[in-house]
């Protein structure tokens, strides 16, 4: 089943549509805790970068939207929950050792104060699980971000 389904959700991750976007990603998390080694390569090679892009391109987009900003009611603002929000099940379903510092460097852009505060708690918790995942990688990941 997963086989069969692989390739029309890898499609969906090439689409602009935030709404098909969440719901790929919902797809891809459950297909992750279910087959975990079955999908590791081809989640890294074919869905990973996309998500890597989309939270570097949308950081950008969220940047200085404070709680009145209409931005918080988009879609866009939707899918960058939800991205948040799975990435570190996919790290850790995945063991994505080799791939977690892409995840780290994509997430630490929402680690701002300039971004949305709830987009900021999901970086925090992001990283509060990838710590209990390799403690060893977010701490150096951290400390060079922190510049001591």
């Amino acid at each position: 089943l997963v086989h069969q389904a692989w390739a029309p959700l890898v499609d969906r991750f090439h689409i602009e549509d935030p709404v098909v976007l969440r719901r790929a990603l919902s797809l891809l998390v459950t297909m992750a805790e279910l087959a975990k080694d079955f999908i590791r390569s081809r989640t890294v090679k074919e869905v990973l970068p996309s998500i890597h892009k989309y939270l570097q391109k949308s950081a950008l987009e969220s940047y200085l939207k404070d709680a009145g900003s209409a931005y918080r009611n988009s879609q866009a603002y939707t899918l960058q929950v939800a991205a948040l929000t799975a990435l570190p099940n996919l790290v850790v379903d995945l063991q994505l050792d080799d791939k977690v510092m892409e995840a780290m460097a994509s997430v630490s852009l929402y680690l701002s104060r300039k971004q949305p505060k709830p987009l900021q708690a999901l970086a925090v918790t992001f990283f509060k699980a990838i710590q209990e995942y390799d403690y060893g990688a977010t701490w150096h990941y951290l400390r060079r971000v922190c510049d001591n």
